[in-house]
């Protein structure tokens, strides 16, 4: 029997062995195939997320409007980074998202999506409370903040630990 094996064998075999051990260790896992955050495999931490971090969005609203427009699949969340947290105040204007000041990059709301829709404005100025968010997706198309508003931590899914991303 042949016992050499290819990287890729390692490498399935290894995040095989991740998702296992973190399995019987309590995690679960999520698949990300959105552009919002990277593609890839990740763990769901059951901690409150924190400025920086990734995390799920699970209001109810918020995933019907993105399951109506096709943007995910039934029965699925949406991944983002949260970027503005308790008492910072984010900006949202036709030039971008400011947080404290500071520009976000690839921050300037779309007025359409990529059919053509008109997508929903939440332009304005936002002073985070203790138990709201602000999430932002890595690409300029991403359905974030920008177009729902702040979300109320009460709204999020644990905190996105990433096995393997592309």
């Amino acid at each position: 029997m042949d016992w050499q094996t290819t990287t890729t064998e390692k490498i399935v075999f290894s995040v095989g062995l991740l998702v296992v051990i973190g399995m019987v260790s309590g995690y679960r896992t999520a698949i990300n195939y959105t552009d919002s955050i990277p593609k890839g495999l990740y763990f769901i931490q059951e901690k409150v997320p924190g400025e920086g971090e990734y995390t799920l969005i699970k209001k109810d609203s918020i995933l019907q409007y993105a399951i109506n427009r096709g943007y995910i699949a039934q029965g699925s969340y949406i991944g983002k980074k949260i970027v503005g947290t308790s008492g910072d105040t984010v900006v949202v204007s036709e030039s971008g998202v400011f947080i404290n000041g500071l520009k976000q990059p690839v921050s300037q709301p779309k007025q359409f999506d990529r059919k053509n829709r008109t997508m929903p404005n939440g332009f304005g100025t936002y002073i985070l409370s203790s138990n709201e968010v602000f999430l932002l997706g890595e690409t300029s198309s991403s359905f974030d903040s920008r177009y729902f508003g702040p979300v109320g931590r009460k709204f999020l899914k644990g905190t996105l630990v990433p096995i393997l991303t592309l």
